[in-house]
């Protein structure tokens, strides 16, 4: 009998709130006045469209735009119509495509997102980011961190970000195949699970306002027998809820 090869789709809500963390079976924006943060996993990024991140209040709106880090070896930012797209919207919508979607709704905050850990190949060098621009993104790259290193890509983020609320979505991917080798868009040059604990922690000692997180694109099928690619996932989520409630968000 062949093995079922679909991705893990199981999403765990964790909500962390004040200094108490606790399992909900919701994923819920705001309870009692306040806000709560969910920290989630699940398989295909395309999560991300069909549950758009939570959004803090606004006084105009029910919701407003929010700025994302993506951590991903990819842009994820693609106009449909180069990933096949365009003849319906339904093919519109994948793993490639949905942060063009997203920002075509206005759900994220102009030039205040960024990609982290990005070194995959383009389909167009100059098309692509050309549109990745339009969408809102600032670029660092995995190699970035040997130039500048941890600290400056804290402090980059910062600069970019700077008080404004924002969705952490974490690609398992933006991690080296060495250390995460079950997913399905593998590529090398990635950075190290201790360089991305170093990356989550300086991000929440410099403030970084998060209301919400994700670890995505885990295939436990394919991982090792070591089940290297499930611990890093779990200790990711780990240190989302952590960040989560060293800085709260009223």
């Amino acid at each position: 009998m062949s093995q079922h090869r679909q991705p893990l789709h199981k999403p765990l809500h964790l909500v962390g709130h004040g200094r108490r963390l606790r399992g909900h079976r919701k994923h819920p924006l705001r309870q009692a006045g306040g806000h709560q943060a969910a920290a989630e996993w699940h398989g295909d990024h395309t999560v991300r469209r069909n549950k758009q991140p939570p959004r803090p209040p606004s006084p105009v709106q029910e919701q407003s735009p929010i700025a994302v880090l993506h951590f991903d070896s990819h842009l994820d930012s693609w106009d449909p119509k180069v990933l096949g797209g365009g003849i319906s919207k339904c093919s519109d919508i994948n793993h490639g495509s949905m942060f063009h979607i997203l920002a075509e709704e206005g759900a994220l905050l102009p030039d205040a997102n960024v990609h982290l850990g990005t070194r995959s190949m383009l389909f167009d060098a100059t098309a692509d980011l050309e549109n990745d621009a339009r969408c809102g993104f600032s670029i660092i790259r995995a190699s970035d961190i040997d130039r500048i290193g941890v600290q400056g890509i804290i402090e980059r983020v910062g600069d970019i970000v700077g008080d404004m609320p924002v969705y952490v979505s974490i690609n398992v991917d933006s991690l080296d195949p060495a250390y995460a080798p079950a997913t399905g868009t593998l590529e090398i040059g990635g950075w190290s699970t201790r360089e991305m604990v170093q990356v989550l922690r300086g991000l929440a000692a410099a403030g970084i306002k998060i209301v919400g997180g994700d670890v995505v694109e885990f295939s436990p099928v394919y991982d090792n027998t070591a089940g290297t690619t499930g611990m890093a996932v779990a200790h990711i989520v780990y240190e989302l809820l952590m960040w989560m409630v060293q800085v709260p968000v009223t």
